[in-house]
């Protein structure tokens, strides 16, 4: 069975996330790039992205802010973020935010599939 792409909004500056964006394209994702919050902002609103994979600093201020932000204005947004917190207090960091994954700064392949199984099954569960 042919899977449909899954589409995926990265924000993050400069080289940020690269490794992971290298990852999730070769595994099949349609990745959409951007810098920062607002640029996110205009094209979360015009797309329809499985999730939004967002980096710890963005080119106009703080992924964890940027998410507290859209993750409340756009609840059914799979939201995704850098942290290098511990696992517990990431938790407690983004409980209610409806973040889905915690990254690592340097993603490699291994958490690009773990991600696409994820919204593989968010999707299965919305389809149903």
């Amino acid at each position: 069975m042919n899977q449909k792409k899954i589409n995926i909004l990265l924000v993050a500056k400069d080289k940020g996330l690269l490794s992971l964006q290298q990852a999730l394209a070769v595994s099949g994702a349609e990745i959409t790039r951007c810098d920062g919050g607002r640029s996110a902002e205009e094209l979360i609103c015009k797309n329809n992205y499985a999730a939004v994979a967002v980096d710890a600093n963005l080119a106009d201020g703080n992924g964890l802010y940027f998410v507290r932000q859209w993750a409340r204005e756009y609840p059914l947004v799979n939201f995704a973020l850098v942290s290098d917190l511990s696992a517990g207090d990431f938790h407690e960091t983004t409980e209610g935010l409806g973040v889905f994954m915690q990254l690592s700064s340097d993603s490699d392949e291994e958490e690009a599939g773990k991600m696409l199984e994820i919204l593989r099954k968010i999707n299965g569960l919305l389809q149903s």
